[in-house]
């Protein structure tokens, strides 16, 4: 007899997980008795004959989902040991020789692989039987952790790196999905549990279609959302479709800032690194949340809590004064980018209808006094619009690493501020609050400047340009 386990749904309950392989018997031996050992039940069921069971755990959740470890893998039976299925995905054939249940994590004991951790069993546990309609896993209670400032810093887009964080040498690799995405295969190191809330959805065979998930705060305040298609959501953060059992990792953030449009700017050269294409939002705090999952024309909820990590004193006041700071901060840099966007589309129209009066129109004629005054009118505009942008962002930036040459603007100083809340589970410090509210107090100055030029001298050249009958700035881009 290898394990005897009792239940944590009826005491009476008893199962037993016992091996004959010494005699050259190799079939399993799995028991259970219901009456505190008086008669017992073999409940091998469907297991392969040549099975040898070392080990048995009863969920202490769900009454009758058991686990049992083989001399080959891991099983495991939502019907009581009536009908077993093999658990596969990464987990090596190997001797099986404990099992333990820690949360909702099932913990895998091998003879000479190592041990195995499956994160979550909460579909397991929670999935109902009838498996045609969608169905959304009420998701587990998730800690908030934070890792190493330089955490996944050193991951390419591309091939395999080296450097998972600063100082840490471990190999994986970037392998291109199907769908787009990109999976990262671990080499040499072990691979982490996801670092945020798990979601488990079941989608049935007949599903076809798209399917969105929103994440709410206990308030009903939408923080983010991620669709299935559409250009909203970058294609690595789209929730899958598949038919049957599908995982998304929700990080915990809210919806990224707005960004600069790299198609407003013309670049001498082509950096070599890529930039992100997906800017993150400031972490939420620990509370309540809740997932909707809008599929088939369903929209199924859930409830979750987010716990702070046991090892910080951190207050809940606390976290909250950090996630409102940050909260600012990323909203003043969405307004940033915004107003330089702005900035460098009117920039874009001014220079070509500079270029259209200074040609003296379509006739071919030489410019009119009223043409060249006009140009000027532009240039002098042009040069308005950059003494703001060049307070706002660096305009001779090329590429990540051109922050070592030239001055920062304030978008950079911003989101050194935002680096410098975040780096930890604390409250803000007085200096970074204070620091904090002089700079977005000077990206509002600029804003306040741009807002008054586009109110003056810009709609000044609207109205000259619409007596001269030259086509206006075309401000809805702006």
């Amino acid at each position: 007899v290898g394990c005897v386990e009792i239940s944590a749904h009826a005491a009476d309950t008893v199962y037993v997980a016992a091996t004959r392989f010494k005699l050259a018997d190799y079939r399993p031996y799995l028991y259970r008795t219901t009456d505190g050992g008086k008669s017992w039940q073999a409940i091998n069921g469907d297991l392969p004959d040549g099975e040898i069971t070392r080990v048995l755990r009863a969920d202490p959740v769900r009454a009758g989902l058991l686990f049992v470890g083989t001399e080959s893998g891991v099983y495991f039976s939502v019907y009581d040991g009536k009908n077993w299925l093999r658990m596969r995905g990464g987990l090596p054939v190997a001797p099986i020789y404990d099992l333990k249940l820690k949360g909702s994590d099932l913990v895998v004991a091998t003879h000479g692989r190592s041990f195995w951790i499956l994160d979550d069993i909460s579909p397991l546990r929670k999935l109902q039987d009838e498996r045609t309609a969608v169905q959304l896993v009420a998701p587990r209670d998730t800690l908030r952790t934070k890792l190493s400032w330089s955490s996944g810093t050193g991951y390419s887009k591309r091939g395999i790196s080296y450097s998972p964080a600063f100082g840490i040498g471990a190999g994986t690799e970037a392998v291109p999905r199907a769908d787009g995405g990109i999976t990262r295969r671990h080499l040499d190191v072990g691979e982490n549990p996801p670092n945020g809330a798990i979601v488990y959805y079941w989608l049935p065979e007949s599903f076809s279609g798209s399917l969105a998930l929103t994440f709410k705060d206990a308030q009903g305040q939408a923080l983010n959302r991620f669709a299935s298609e559409g250009a909203d959501t970058p294609v690595p953060k789209r929730p899958g479709v598949k038919p049957g059992l599908n995982r998304f990792v929700w990080d915990l953030r809210h919806r990224g800032p707005s960004k600069l449009d790299p198609t407003l700017v013309v670049r001498r050269n082509k950096p070599f690194a890529e930039e992100n294409d997906d800017v993150p939002g400031p972490s939420v705090a620990p509370g309540r949340y809740r997932v909707v999952l809008e599929a088939g024309g369903a929209a199924l909820e859930a409830e979750f809590a987010l716990l702070k990590d046991p090892r910080i004193k951190t207050t809940q006041q606390e976290f909250d004064e950090q996630a409102a700071l940050l909260r600012s901060l990323y909203a003043k840099l969405s307004s940033l980018n915004d107003a330089v966007n702005k900035v460098r589309r009117i920039k874009q129209q001014l220079v070509e209808l500079q270029a259209r009066v200074g040609k003296g129109g379509a006739d071919s004629k030489a410019p009119s006094d009223g043409d060249k005054a006009l140009a000027e009118r532009c240039k002098a505009l042009v040069a308005s619009l950059e003494s703001i942008e060049t307070v706002l962002v660096d305009v001779k930036r090329e590429s990540p690493r051109d922050i070592l040459r030239h001055p920062a603007g304030l978008n950079d100083t911003l989101v050194d501020l935002i680096g410098v809340v975040a780096i930890a589970d604390e409250a803000p410090t007085a200096p970074a609050r204070q620091v904090s509210m002089e700079i977005m107090d000077k990206v509002d100055a600029e804003i306040v400047k741009l807002d008054a030029l586009l109110a003056g001298e810009v709609a000044g050249l609207n109205a000259a340009l619409r007596g001269a009958g030259v086509e206006l700035l075309g401000a809805a881009g702006a």
